[in-house]
């Protein structure tokens, strides 16, 4: 370490990591030099999860830093280290930090306008005036990548940093992931938070995209959509980005999912693909869910995905095949995807276990075609490929085998 964590060589770095408890971090800081003129990427991470550090000076100053990741140490918001060139901002504690003014985090990262790439994690905020005249913090149009994580407790932290990931405005083609721990404590919070989040994940305020294909799993809900041809009066509108993805991350050791809270919220009127996990279709059935999805009536594929516990296809299939009591008025009956061509099926083991799965699923093929909406084409596994029901299968429609996980 003498050879080289000398001022001559730092002066002329370029890029800095240092991951030290703070005994050897205490030990490293006088031999800083006062100026790091060239230094654009710097990273420092403490070892020390009950403390949390503060940088020394010669770290405050350096303005040509573009790529700035702390863990474990006081974020220095008004100092030049958080210089409006940054293009990486990674920043967390691994416990909750000081509460921190909401206004001076929207001054400073509002004013980031070259930022990329943003990583949140256990930011505390501090709000002084009722949530809903809170102003939004606008980010960098060039931001691609967002992600927020949080650990959900009792009282106001967990509200504050709830409200913080509904107040972050991203650009349509950002892709963000918010992942929220939660080991015991009220839903109250994380369920009204969530019902603004889900929204805004979607992209409900930005009439170029629309949400095309949503995954419903049992510890997370991801969202992905595609931009829309705009067109006013002679000349079309193209985005620059083809797909942004969001995901919401949930602990498994939240004990349920409250799908019916929130799958309400979800603007499923352009999905195009629905990814459904078997907790998911289990839950949707023995809480009678599957009426909220009535409004997805351009859903052209459904793919089942593999879970530890299966489908029950029995049901599934029952709900596909039968109209159902649904619409804005609740006083009609409708069909369930009714443009659906193409149904996943993450089918297993022998086929002799399946017989009733493949009887079911022939009765929903011809109830599907006698009704005018007929299933064209049906997707499993290649290790079932061999499945004799096939043969009878492919009079009716198109089989493809695809590997495990890949339709």
């Amino acid at each position: 370490m003498n050879a080289w964590f000398t001022p001559a060589i730092l002066q002329r770095a370029r890029q800095l990591d240092i991951y030290a408890d703070k005994a050897l971090a205490d030990h490293l800081w006088p031999r800083l030099p006062a100026h790091m003129n060239f230094l654009q990427k710097l990273r420092i991470e403490a070892f020390e999860r009950n403390e949390i550090l503060a940088l020394p000076q010669p770290l405050l100053d350096l303005p040509a830093v573009t790529s700035l990741h702390l863990q474990g140490y006081h974020v220095p918001w008004r100092s030049a280290l958080m210089s409006p060139q940054l293009t990486e901002l990674d920043i967390g504690y691994w416990f909750p930090s000081r509460p921190l003014p909401y206004e001076v985090l929207r001054d400073m990262l509002s004013s980031l306008q070259f930022l990329e790439r943003l990583i949140l994690c256990g930011i505390n905020v501090r709000f002084s005036t009722p949530f809903d005249q809170i102003p939004n913090i606008v980010l960098s149009l060039h931001l691609m990548k967002l992600e927020i994580h949080t650990e959900v407790e009792q009282g106001d932290i967990s509200t504050n940093n709830l409200m913080l990931m509904s107040l972050l405005q991203t650009p349509p083609g950002c892709n963000r992931l918010v992942s929220i721990q939660r080991e015991t404590g009220e839903t109250a919070p994380l369920e009204g938070i969530l019902a603004r989040l889900i929204p805004l994940f979607s992209l409900v305020n930005y009439k170029e995209m629309g949400l095309r294909q949503l995954w419903l799993e049992e510890h997370a809900m991801t969202f992905a959509s595609t931009p829309m041809m705009l067109q006013d009066s002679t000349v079309a509108h193209q985005s620059s980005y083809n797909r942004t993805a969001a995901r919401l991350d949930l602990a498994p050791s939240l004990d349920a999912y409250p799908l019916n809270l929130y799958l309400p919220f979800v603007p499923v009127g352009r999905l195009r693909t629905l990814f459904l996990d078997g907790w998911t279709t289990r839950t949707l059935s023995s809480h009678n869910l599957w009426p909220e999805l009535l409004r997805a009536e351009e859903v052209w594929d459904v793919k089942l995905t593999s879970a530890t516990e299966g489908h029950d296809y029995a049901t599934f299939f029952d709900v596909l095949r039968n109209e159902r009591l649904g619409g804005d008025s609740n006083s009609h009956s409708a069909m369930l995807f009714p443009r659906m061509e193409q149904l996943a099926l993450p089918l297993s083991g022998v086929e002799t276990a399946s017989t009733d799965v493949i009887a079911d699923l022939i009765k929903l093929i011809h109830a599907r075609q006698h009704k005018g909406a007929p299933i064209k084409k049906l997707l499993v596994p290649k290790e079932v490929e061999h499945w004799i029901s096939w043969d009878t299968l492919r009079t009716m429609m198109n089989v493809t085998t695809v590997i495990d996980g890949q339709y």
